[in-house]
């Protein structure tokens, strides 16, 4: 077999800082397993030269398709091992006699399973690694895959029977499984889709859409892996992808690619694969809203009996007295209602219900709810000649998650209750987006901002290259203010986005990601001056503007959405909002101005 030169000189050792850190960056993996493996080849258990881990290669433990790229999945070993290894289990191909060190010595099973007990004693694998290297036949790998494959916590098993039980009762056929969500990182790796929570909340539905794949690909090839696995089908997939790609070394990614590919009779980059489909769409979004009347009445912050300050709404209903001063009170919904003012201009009115006033069956007690009303809230408009409420201006009750938004900005928030103590209202923004929305435009930033700055790269190597971390936080910034996003009130939201992106500079890719995040968020018509957070209207003044093109009577009025399980899409045009339900029911949705007026049962 022919060995690439090494491409240093071969008396020079790795004593410069610049040439050590090259290399450590191009062989960081193999660096990691060269000190895991305490310096020796897993199989051979003959020295490795650090000097020339081009000469070697990363294989994996476990069959391709079924373990994951983690350490305890990975070994460093020669090509040749690695070449005649093919896809047995390290102990299967040290049995078989075709294993020998550098003198020429066969490698016994005995001499391999010492080799991995004194690394597992040093603590350099865990007893997860160490079960996997020894593994002897394809028995004991069903079985390892079968429990490795399969979620087993107790929670998940629990959850299981209740969805079986509700099948059985029902009458659906569904199978059930549950893979553990190590396979989301596998897949999606394979996909080219990358993972960031705090970019929105779209990585839920790219996980589920995961492991759906993971499912198909992995029943088509493992049938039953849930249970007694067939363990025969895979083997025989394993012979024709060997035959087929004798010469080439399969990664993980393209493993997995070529199952789906096979499994789905399209490839992953055709533009109307299914891959593509789930990166160009807009995931469904659906919140559960907590009706939730029972827990914690106030908050448990007990100030001293002599402090008097600030009791407001918790001494009007009697909750704080001499013996006690609580901080705080929990509400359970929000009631809006809309009137006009005495000037005849429209007026939105917004009332808290605390929890304490609701009994353990989610009846409101009325005279303390219109005593709150009429003078805590100082809504005197609201009450009729008798002392009850004006029901005809009551529009909706709004629960924490609800979904509501109004017809001047039209931009659905969540809803968070808020304060009755300050009376402030707690809107917080929905971050949704499609993986191209936020992916899209990056690569074209990544290419102007590494031209503007002679950024390091693969393409870019020359001595005067600098790196990521080395450019000044606010020359950045500004380059990319000034060229590659719009901020149409910079004035106001310019010192937030600064803010925001300098805690989001510990690495390039983060700081790419995070810069098409705000140009997708920073123009909303409901930004705060700190675009990233929560939007605290005050109750009685909730902020609408009825001057926007879409509110034609100047009459601007909040909207509850309500949607099945499946949730909603929503996108804006220049016709205004659109909200649509699931592709087969796109109408399934309501948009609710005004509800019956109760204070029964929520």
């Amino acid at each position: 077999m022919k060995i690439k030169k090494h491409r240093l000189h071969p008396n020079k050792q790795l004593s410069e800082w610049d040439t050590i850190e090259s290399y450590l960056s191009k062989n960081r993996q193999k660096v990691e397993l060269y000190i895991r493996q305490n310096g020796r080849d897993l199989l051979s258990g003959d020295p490795i030269d650090i000097n020339r881990l081009e000469n070697y290669e990363i294989d994996h433990v476990l069959p391709r398709g079924f373990g994951d790229n983690s350490m305890g999945n990975l070994m460093l070993i020669t090509h040749e091992h690695n070449a005649k290894k093919s896809n047995r289990l390290p102990l299967q191909y040290i049995e078989s006699g075709e294993c020998r060190d550098e003198s020429g010595h066969i490698v016994t099973s005995k001499e391999y399973e010492q080799r991995i007990k004194e690394l597992y004693e040093l603590k350099l694998i865990n007893e997860l690694k160490r079960e996997r290297c020894l593994l002897a036949d394809t028995d004991s790998l069903e079985g390892f895959i079968n429990r490795n494959l399969v979620d087993t916590r107790y929670i998940i098993k629990e959850f299981m029977s209740i969805l079986r039980a509700y099948n059985q009762v029902n009458e659906f056929k569904t199978h059930i499984v549950a893979l553990q969500s190590k396979y989301t990182k596998v897949y999606r790796r394979a996909f080219n889709m990358n993972k960031t929570r705090s970019l929105g909340d779209q990585h839920h539905a790219h996980d589920a859409a995961m492991l759906a794949i993971a499912d198909h690909v992995l029943s088509n090839y493992y049938p039953n892996y849930d249970r007694r696995p067939n363990f025969k089908a895979y083997q025989k997939f394993m012979a024709q992808m060997s035959k087929r790609d004798r010469d080439e070394i399969m990664t993980t990614n393209h493993w997995v690619r070529v199952m789906y590919e096979n499994t789905y009779n399209e490839y992953v980059n055709d533009k109307d694969s299914l891959i593509a489909q789930i990166k160009s769409c807009v995931p469904l979004y659906s919140l559960k809203a907590e009706k939730n009347f029972k827990g914690a009445f106030f908050n448990a912050t007990i100030y001293p009996q002599s402090d008097k300050k600030e009791k407001g709404v918790l001494e009007l209903l009697g909750i704080n007295n001499d013996k006690h001063v609580f901080s705080s009170i929990e509400c359970a919904a929000v009631d809006f209602y809309k009137l006009k003012d005495k000037k005849g201009k429209a007026k939105h009115v917004a009332i808290h219900i605390p929890k304490v006033i609701i009994d353990p069956d989610g009846n409101i007690n009325k005279e303390k709810y219109i005593k709150l009303v009429r003078d805590y809230y100082k809504e005197s408009d609201l009450i009729d000649e008798k002392g009850d409420i004006k029901t005809y201006y009551f529009r909706f009750r709004a629960f924490r998650n609800d979904i509501i938004y109004d017809t001047c900005t039209q931009m659905p928030q969540k809803f968070n209750i808020g304060s009755i103590v300050n009376q402030k209202l707690e809107l917080k923004h929905i971050y949704n987006f499609s993986y191209n929305e936020i992916y899209g435009d990056m690569l074209a930033n990544k290419k102007m901002i590494e031209e503007q700055f002679n950024l390091k790269n693969k393409y870019n190597n020359a001595l005067n290259a600098r790196l990521f971390k080395d450019i000044v936080p606010d020359q950045m910034i500004d380059y990319c203010l000034d060229n590659l996003i719009v901020i149409e009130d910079r004035k106001r939201l310019e010192a937030s986005v600064r803010k925001f992106l300098k805690t989001h500079m510990n690495n390039f890719w983060e700081y790419l990601e995070s810069l098409a995040f705000v140009g997708l968020v920073i123009n909303r018509p409901c930004t705060p001056k700190e675009f990233y957070g929560q939007y605290k209207p005050v109750v009685n003044n909730l902020n609408i503007k009825p001057k926007d093109i879409h509110d034609s009577k100047n009459d601007t009025e909040y909207v509850k959405l309500k949607y099945s399980i499946l949730g909603i899409r929503y996108w804006k045009t220049k016709d205004g909002l659109q909200i649509a339900g699931p592709n087969r029911a796109v109408n399934q949705y309501s948009k609710i101005r005004k509800e019956s007026y109760s204070l029964n049962n929520g």
